[in-house]
């Protein structure tokens, strides 16, 4: 194949490619490993942006990282929820070096599994954690950040451009986020990567599904004979597929599993937690003997289980934007 055009330096070439960030605050660290999960698209990848944050698999320091000029990192991928001053630290400053800021994953955009913190608080890390930054245990100062009062999404501390849902996102919505940063095609502000449809619309059970569903009581999981070829929720069993975004490939379900809402809800939705619970309810028939109580029994935390992703972003609990910073 012939090659057309000058032949640039190796400095010339890092200037022709987009800069991105990876960075996660308060995570697992499952949403980053995932990119590993690209295999050689990977490589692929690696020849197409230059990397100048990834705490993951290179040695990049915050220096580096305030060396460069604001806005002159094309994407940042922000992972993971925050709660401390070291998370807002470094979302501010991804923040300022970063044209566009992508909340990777459920933890970033709704503040995910740990977000149940905000049921609770700080009561349970009192006295190992200090609210001051001092050390409880020594009595003196401590080099911990401080901690907050609560979980919060990554749109409520800093700007955020796009969204990328999954716990983790999968590669394949990785790479067409990335292949639009590298062709120059990123969609409008505010766009999440993922296509704006239920997951029961593309369910592989979706055709076992009942016209109407009447449920007596719910099942748990763990105490259910589950048929693997039968809708989920015609089993009475709580599934989240009629409140989450599609994009998953329906992964739990086929591995004979309810969904438990990881993608987030759909655009239509503001308020997910609420659309899960509205949407499992609309089954039940309270009329029936016993229904309230066959329903309520099965659900010790409702809290936990129509909030599992996404109490840190409900509403009404962040009715006081900043609380606890």
């Amino acid at each position: 194949m012939a090659l057309t055009g000058a032949i640039r330096s190796p400095a010339e070439e890092r200037l022709a490619k987009p800069k991105v960030a990876f960075y996660w605050c308060g995570s697992c660290g499952g949403c980053e490993a995932t990119m590993l999960d690209l295999g050689e698209g990977l490589l692929d990848l690696a020849g197409k942006v230059e990397f100048v944050l990834w705490p993951l698999l290179l040695d990049f320091t915050r220096e580096d990282l305030e060396a460069l000029a604001d806005g002159e990192i094309a994407l940042a991928m922000i992972s993971g929820m925050l709660n401390n001053s070291h998370h807002r630290e470094m979302a501010e400053l991804l923040r300022r070096k970063s044209r566009f800021v992508l909340a990777f994953g459920a933890c970033a955009q709704l503040g995910g599994v740990p977000g149940l913190w905000n049921l609770y608080g700080q009561g349970a890390v009192r006295e190992h954690y200090s609210l001051d930054g001092s050390d409880p245990q020594q009595g003196g100062p401590s080099l911990l950040p401080q901690l907050w009062e609560s979980v919060q999404p990554l749109d409520q501390v800093i700007e955020v451009d796009y969204y990328l849902p999954g716990c983790p996102p999968l590669p394949q919505w990785i790479t067409i986020a990335m292949n639009a940063l590298v062709e120059g095609n990123l969609p409008p502000k505010g766009t999440n990567f993922v296509p704006d449809k239920a997951l029961c619309s593309v369910c592989p059970r979706r055709e076992t599904k009942p016209k109407k569903i009447v449920l007596e009581r719910l099942n748990r999981f763990h105490r259910a004979e589950v048929d693997p070829s039968l809708c989920l929720l015609a089993q009475g069993l709580v599934c989240f597929g009629p409140a989450t975004r599609a994009g998953c490939g329906a992964l739990c379900i086929r591995g004979n599993m309810p969904c438990t809402g990881c993608f987030g809800p759909t655009d239509r939705d503001k308020d997910y937690g609420t659309r899960a619970l509205a949407a499992v309810a609309s089954l039940a028939s309270l009329a029936l003997p016993g229904a309230g109580e066959g329903l309520a029994g099965p659900l010790p935390d409702p809290a936990g289980v129509f909030y599992f992703y996404s109490l840190a972003a409900l509403a009404l609990s962040r009715a006081r934007k900043g609380h606890g910073r």
